[in-house]
Order: structure tokens, then C-alpha cells, then sequence
């Protein structure tokens, strides 16, 4: 057997030492090398998030990197973000045997259209390389539901017109009946004149405005068709 000279034994226990420490230090880079940048864009996200429930109410799911870092939490059931006037005449009138009883109603509506908090709404912050050799950037995407009309409230109305004929008179039906037919075209107007669309613009504006304020990059929207 050929005998080991002193630094040899002296060595023997201090490579393996050495050999741990360097593991170590490369070790501890590789990790500080990948959270620093995952660790920014879950700042990004906890700041986005709170602004979220500090001006909006509520606070969607977020996600870094496809991994769900905050849960969507809901304090309130129903965000609306626009709500509008809306005036409308109905005339009805039925003849029976050259009778002819007249309806004519006005009234003024209150629309409210928003969004149902109850579906999801997500947020994700992704690290995308645009091109080899070159940094991460941020990609911002954010899913919403569709926008719909909340609720639509009667403020007033007036009968314009009530006139019954020689035997064709005017029942309670007949004015339950139009008032319901009222209200459903006040929706009908409400729907054509771009109110859900005007909802969804004005809550994409309010999203933009936050993650600006955050100093993240602006979003790209995903609007989800619910199934019918």
C-alpha cells in the first residue's frame, strides 16, 4: 500500500469541506438569482391586489408565473359602475268588436350595470422573454365576466292615457300588464344603447389607472362569454 504524505492526510477531511461551501454559495446565487424577480413581481401583485380592494371593493385572484399567490375574496356581491336614466312611453291598445280601449304610459327608469362579483375575476403577472439572451419582462393579463344590467328600478311613472271602451274596459290586468311591458323595454333600450359595454369600459379604465399606479405594465383583457 503507498503511503499518503502529511498534506494528503491533512486534505482529506478539508476537500469534502470546501467542496459543501462552494455548493453552498452557488447554491444560495441560484436561489437569490430567482426570487429577486419573482419576489418583484409578487410586490407588483400584493400592491396591485390591495389597490383593488381599496378602490374597487374586492380583490381578484392573483397569480405569478401561474402560481396563485392571492385568492379572490368578496365583500361585496355586485360592482356597478355605471348607472343611468332612462325615460320611456308605452302605448298599448286592444279593440274587441270595434271597441277600443287605450293605454299610455311614461316612466323613468334607474339602470345600474356591473358585474356579478360572484364570478371569477384573475389576475396574472407573468415573466415572458421577448427574445434569447434578453431579460424577463412582465405581462400583465387580467380575465373579467362578462358586464350585465345589476338591476333596473322604477323611479316614477304617470298614466298618460287610460281609456276604456263601450264594452271593452280597461282591467287591472291590462295596466299590471303594461307597466311589466314598460319596464321590459326600458331594459331593451338600456341593452341597445351600449350600457354593458360602457360598464365594462369604464371598470378596464379603473384596472389600467391601478396597475399604473403600481408601476406594472398595463393589462391585456380576457372577457369570459358566460355559458348560457
Amino acid at each position: 500500500m503507498p503511503r499518503r504524505s502529511k498534506l494528503d492526510i491533512l486534505m482529506r477531511p478539508v476537500v469534502p469541506l470546501i467542496g459543501g461551501v462552494v455548493l453552498l454559495l452557488v447554491g444560495a446565487g441560484v436561489l437569490l438569482f430567482f426570487s429577486s424577480d419573482n419576489n418583484d413581481a409578487r410586490s407588483i401583485a400584493k400592491r396591485t391586489a390591495d389597490a383593488f380592494k381599496q378602490r374597487l371593493g374586492f380583490t381578484p385572484s392573483v397569480s405569478v408565473n401561474g402560481l396563485t399567490v392571492i385568492e379572490q375574496t368578496l365583500p361585496i356581491l355586485e360592482l356597478a359602475s355605471v348607472q343611468e336614466n332612462i325615460f320611456r312611453e308605452y302605448k298599448w291598445q286592444h279593440t274587441f268588436l270595434g271597441s277600443a280601449k287605450t293605454l299610455v304610459l311614461r316612466g323613468e327608469f334607474i339602470v345600474k350595470a356591473g358585474f356579478d362579483l360572484k364570478e371569477e375575476f384573475v389576475l396574472n403577472i407573468d415573466d415572458v422573454q421577448v427574445a434569447p439572451n434578453t431579460s424577463a419582462k412582465k405581462r400583465v393579463t387580467m380575465r373579467l365576466p362578462e358586464a350585465k344590467i345589476l338591476s333596473l328600478e322604477m323611479k316614477n311613472y304617470s298614466v298618460v292615457t287610460d281609456e276604456s271602451g263601450w264594452w271593452n274596459k280597461i282591467t287591472l290586468e291590462d295596466r299590471t300588464n303594461a307597466v311589466n311591458a314598460m319596464q321590459q323595454e326600458a331594459r331593451t333600450s338600456a341593452e341597445q344603447a351600449g350600457i354593458r359595454t360602457k360598464a365594462m369600459a369604464m371598470l378596464q379604465q379603473q384596472i389600467q389607472n391601478i396597475l399604473k399606479d403600481k408601476n406594472a405594465p398595463e393589462a391585456q383583457f380576457i372577457v369570459m362569454t358566460s355559458r348560457k
